[in-house]
C-alpha cells in the first residue's frame, strides 16, 4: 500500500482511491464504502495486503475495484499447511508452547522433531491447528534450543 485518498460524493457513500504496488508496478483501485470501512486500518502506506479485486477493461487501461482486503500475514498463515520443527534442547519447549499457544485457530500442523540420546529422532504432532505466520515462524527461529524450522 502506498497512498490512500478518501472521498465522499453527494451520497455520502466514502470511497478510496489506493495507490499500490506489486512486482509488476504501481496501480490504483477504488475501494467503496462497505469495504472501506472493513479495511480501513489495513490502508497505511507500507502496510502488506492482499486484495482480491474485480477488473474491467477501461479504454487502454484496468480499472481495480476492491472485493476484499485482508493483511497478508494473516492470508498467509491461513494459507500455510504447517511446520516441522526441530528441537535440540528441553528448554525450548516452553517458550515453543507459548509461541503456539498464540497462533492456535489457524489451519497448519505443527510437528516436533526430537532427536534421542540413541540418534533416532521421534516425530510428534502437536494437536490443533495453528495460524503458521511469518511473525511466529520468526519467533520460533529465534528461540535458543530449536535447531531448524522447515515450512511443510
Amino acid at each position: 500500500m502506498i497512498s490512500k485518498k478518501e472521498r465522499t460524493p453527494a451520497r455520502g457513500n466514502r470511497f478510496a482511491f489506493v495507490q499500490m504496488s506489486d512486482p509488476s508496478g504501481i496501480f490504483e483501485l477504488t475501494v467503496f464504502s462497505e469495504i472501506l470501512g472493513r479495511s480501513r486500518d489495513l490502508l497505511e502506506a507500507g502496510t502488506n495486503v492482499l486484495v482480491s479485486a474485480d477488473a474491467r477493461r477501461e479504454g487502454e487501461g484496468m480499472r481495480l475495484t476492491a472485493q476484499a482486503i485482508e493483511p497478508l500475514d494473516a492470508a498467509i498463515a491461513h494459507a500455510a499447511p504447517g511446520l516441522k520443527v526441530t528441537v535440540s534442547a528441553a528448554e525450548a519447549l516452553e517458550r515453543l508452547r507459548d509461541i503456539m499457544a498464540h497462533a492456535a485457530g489457524g489451519k497448519g500442523e505443527v510437528d516436533l522433531i526430537i532427536g534421542l540420546e540413541s540418534g533416532e529422532e521421534v516425530e510428534i504432532e502437536i494437536p490443533g491447528r495453528y495460524a503458521v505466520s511469518p511473525a511466529a515462524i520468526a519467533d520460533l527461529r529465534a528461540v535458543p534450543g530449536i535447531a531448524e524450522v522447515r515450512e511443510i
